[in-house]
């Protein structure tokens, strides 16, 4: 055999090559491979590039005329179908590259060339239209190819809404969408989110058909003011329990010092009104240190019992307790059987052994004293024919003003609701007379009438007659000067009321919980700076520079004014699903996190997000609606927080907010002047700063 072999070659020597065995490339074959090798392509500039080769391969083609003027038929002809595809794929690529005004135009001819739409061309194209405000026309292609699918409807909802507000053929129509499919609100309203690097198919199943909607109409959704805060009351959706909002600062609990100790927690309903709605429901919740004797935490939540929630009040009894340092007990007792289920994995981790008792004793006793308590301070109603003015009258000054809870009643009945209460207070002692929570909406009426029953039960004393009474409403003082007059009570009107409002800010602040931490608790922090903040966020909101980022680009900011050093600052929101702005310290961490390698959520970062009232730690609400603080639209409420991985989020320093607020007011000018870096002049916390911001990646 190897003889052979040998003369073989022999023979063969010298002869001419011979021709290649290899055939070339189909054209159609290469037109195919070309448009496989696009859809491939995650990067979009360069599937765009790709898309745009296949495009000309088609035009060359031997049969181009052909498909070029069959227009109605082109999907029906085999190399028409590579064209087609071609040109959707190029529209999606110019989509993902923000540049809309190109990637319509694409998609009008796909629709032109393919009646039929096998590639959903219309459903990109409506929201091309609607992030351009192209209403017109986007009103045009709604009614042309009405269809009744959820997509669509969302769409026509939408569209209504931008053009007449709140109408009933706009609740019609997203009301007609919830039915057809609810996936979408979820993505809307935060309890779902966008995978930006998940491809959008319709036509699968109707959680994908979900996620493609979303991806596509969210921004449209997220740029119109109001419109996510009027789904959730249309459609009156609760606020999201789910498993993410169970936050757990692993780290920060390890760190607490362990005792050998038993807690309790405990929980019981204060009694409502007979008349009182399903949803006022109230709950005392307890948590006590049983050996030691001593109250870790007490508070009344005034919505329906989730683990989510009353885990809040959990880590406020670890790390914020009312009496003693922060430490971890070696035993935690529940009455709830749900909430040990959900809660005792996590303890574990941390040392702490959760059990479920039915009725841990002694806190269910202390518990049961405070609801009586509770009950016995109720304000009856005034008695029939009761004459205010047969009581004494005293030299006491009243102050009186409805307070705007910083907690929501939140369920499916009625959404989210943000309740009020009606306060009265005696200005020399500040004793709190009254504070009741009411049913309905505040009106003058209805401050009379608490204003009597007060008089007739004034706590603990005897009835009486206050000499004056001080409000801050200028209708609630037409209302209630004549009135009270006819009693002797002189009514005053006041630009502030300093004593009431100092209880009130007390009050908000003890509806906080850990993760909610308040802006007004950052070290240094003033009323000034914090006016400052919402303000430069309004402004940052209003410019949306999310807008004009290609993406997740990293932007070096520079200031030698203050201590931070070299941030690196990426604008959140170009998918719509999260809006606001990131500050990283460390570039290598920035990197990791771009590649994949990290999460957000394990590095350390300054952070300002804008979302529905929810996100409002109670004492930073209450202070931006005393002070009238601007807030761009409904789902425009900013909070700013101070990263770290394992820990609650801190508020930042005077130092750090003033940073932040400069960032805010830079960034959206920088994305949209079109240069690679640009040097900034500007007055932040009563001083001259110069910051200097520039892209650390071609924008391309």
């Amino acid at each position: 055999m190897a003889r052979r072999s040998h003369r073989r070659r022999r023979m063969q020597k010298g002869r001419p090559p011979a021709a290649s065995t290899s055939r070339p490339m189909a054209p159609a074959v290469a037109r195919q491979r070309l448009l496989a090798e696009a859809k491939e392509e995650r990067n979009p500039r360069l599937a765009l590039e790709r898309f745009q080769t296949a495009l000309d391969a088609c035009r060359t083609a031997r049969d181009g005329a052909a498909f070029e003027t069959g227009a109605r038929s082109m999907w029906d002809v085999p190399e028409g179908r590579p064209y087609l595809e071609a040109l959707f794929g190029a529209g999606c690529s110019l989509h993902r590259l923000d540049r809309r005004e190109e990637a319509a135009e694409q998609f009008r001819e796909v629709l032109r060339l393919d009646a039929n739409d096998h590639h959903f061309a219309r459903y990109w194209l409506a929201a091309a239209l609607m992030d351009l405000e192209e209403h017109e026309e986007a009103k045009r292609l709604l009614d042309r190819h009405e269809e009744a699918t959820a997509v669509w409807r969302y769409a026509q909802a939408l569209l209504a809404f931008r053009l007449g507000g709140d109408t009933d053929d706009a609740r019609r129509l997203l009301q007609e969408a919830q039915r057809l499919d609810a996936g979408f609100v979820d993505y809307l309203l935060g309890e779902a989110t966008v995978d930006a690097s998940r491809p959008v198919h319709f036509g699968g199943d109707r959680h994908e058909t979900a996620h493609a909607a979303a991806a596509l109409f969210l921004p449209a959704w997220r740029s119109t003011s109001g419109a996510a805060s009027w789904a959730r009351r249309v459609l009156k959706v609760p606020l999201g329990q789910g498993a993410a909002e169970l936050r757990f600062p692993r780290r920060e609990l390890r760190e607490l010092p362990r005792r050998r100790v038993r807690w309790q927690l405990g929980l019981r309903p204060l009694p409502q009104d007979t008349d009182a709605p399903q949803e006022a429901s109230s709950w005392v919740v307890g948590i006590v240190d049983v050996d030691r004797r001593t109250l870790r935490h007490m508070t009344v939540i005034e919505s329906e019992l989730t683990p989510e929630i009353v885990w809040r009040e959990v880590l406020s009894a670890f790390l914020q307790p009312l009496e003693g340092e922060p430490y971890r007990p070696a035993r935690l007792e529940v009455s709830r059987a749900d909430f040990c289920r959900s809660w005792k994995d996590m303890l574990a981790e941390v040392s702490v052994r959760c059990v479920w008792e039915a009725e841990p004793q002694p806190v269910g006793q202390m518990l049961d004293g405070m609801a009586e308590l509770s009950q016995a301070r109720r304000l009856p109603p005034l008695r029939a024919g009761a004459d205010p003015r047969e009581y004494p009258r005293t030299g006491d000054v009243w102050q009186a003003d409805f307070f705007h809870m910083p907690t929501l009643i939140s369920n499916e009945e009625i959404g989210v609701k943000r309740p009020w209460s009606v306060l009265v207070l005696d200005k020399q002692t500040r004793f709190v007379m009254t504070s009741e929570l009411l049913r309905g909406e505040p009106t003058p009426e209805l401050l009379d009438e608490y204003l009597l029953r007060t008089m007739a039960h004034p706590g603990l004393r005897e009835a009486m007659r206050p000499a004056a009474v001080e409000v801050s409403d200028s209708d609630c003082f037409d209302f209630l000067k004549p009135r009270l007059g006819e009693l002797g009570i002189a009514c005053l009107l006041k630009d502030e009321l300093p004593e009431l409002y100092e209880f009130c800010e007390r009050l908000a602040s003890s509806y906080g919980a850990p993760e909610k931490c308040a802006l007004a608790e950052g070290a240094g922090v003033t009323v000034e700076q914090m006016e400052a903040f919402y303000d430069a966020a309004a402004s940052y909101f209003r410019r949306a520079p999310w807008k004009h980022v290609p993406g997740e680009i990293p932007i070096k900011v520079q200031c030698r004014d203050f201590n931070l050093g070299t941030c690196y600052a990426i604008v959140l929101g170009r998918t719509g699903v999260t809006l606001g702005l990131a500050l990283y310290r460390d570039w290598d961490e920035v990197v990791a996190m771009l590649r994949g390698l990290r999460d957000w959520d394990e590095m350390s970062a300054y952070s300002v997000i804008f979302d529905e009232v929810a996100i409002m730690a109670p004492r930073d609400l209450y202070l931006m609606e005393r002070e009238g603080w601007p807030i761009a639209t409904p789902e425009a409420h900013p909070i700013v927080l101070h990263l770290e991985p394992g820990r609650q989020p801190q508020p930042p320093n005077h130092e750090e907010l003033d940073y932040v607020q400069s960032c805010l007011g830079t960034l959206p000018d920088f994305v949209a002047c079109g240069r690679e870096s640009k040097t900034y002049e500007l007055d932040t916390g009563g001083r001259r700063i110069r910051m200097r911001l520039s892209w650390t990646l071609p924008r391309q």
